[in-house]
């Protein structure tokens, strides 16, 4: 009976915590307020918004918006402000990725290294995509177009297709990376 249930559970036990990473980081990333309960996540927060506005607020400049200055979390194109939010500061997403990079992993090594290196290409993974989210809603809102586009659902449905995109690049980029470098 004990060596049934061992093999049962080295059998079942990866798909079940697969499972439960990626319940846990969907619930994270659909519910922010699963996000307030934790003390530090504030700070977490308002570092990121900075940091995301003033890549973006050079992203801006790069491409030829002149007119865009940061200020703290806010970014001031010619005629408009936006204002990075919590939503956009990238902590769900964050946390999201740092958890699926953990079951990508334990599709495909077993390695810590690989771990770690899948890790920190989630951090930056989900950087990227809300770098790009502001940029593309700041485009759209420069070029003339109604604030009705950008307001919600068209908010969350754009960060709802960037996610999907950098995902994707994200794992490709991963893997081939983690066979590279023999992790895999």
């Amino acid at each position: 009976m004990h060596l049934l249930f061992g093999e049962i559970v080295k059998r079942y036990i990866p798909y079940v915590l697969i499972a439960l990473v990626v319940s846990m980081s969907l619930f994270i990333y659909t519910v922010p307020t699963v996000m307030d309960r934790f003390p530090a996540t504030g700070y977490i927060v308002a570092f990121l918004q900075q940091v995301l506005a003033s890549v973006s607020g050079f992203i801006f400049h790069m491409i030829g918006l002149n007119g865009a200055v940061v200020d703290k979390t806010v970014i001031h194109l010619n005629t408009l402000a936006i204002r990075i939010d919590t939503e956009c500061g990238g902590y769900r997403s964050l946390v999201a990725f740092a958890l699926l990079s953990i079951v990508i992993c334990s599709s495909f090594t077993k390695d810590w290294r690989g771990f770690v290196v899948a890790f920190f290409l989630g951090i930056v993974a989900a950087l990227i995509k809300n770098v790009i989210r502001i940029l593309y809603l700041g485009i759209i809102l420069n070029a003339g177009y109604s604030k009705n586009i950008v307001a919600e659902p068209w908010h969350s449905i754009a960060g709802l297709v960037v996610f999907s995109i950098i995902f994707t690049a994200y794992y490709f980029t991963t893997r081939g990376l983690l066979n590279k470098l023999r992790l895999a």
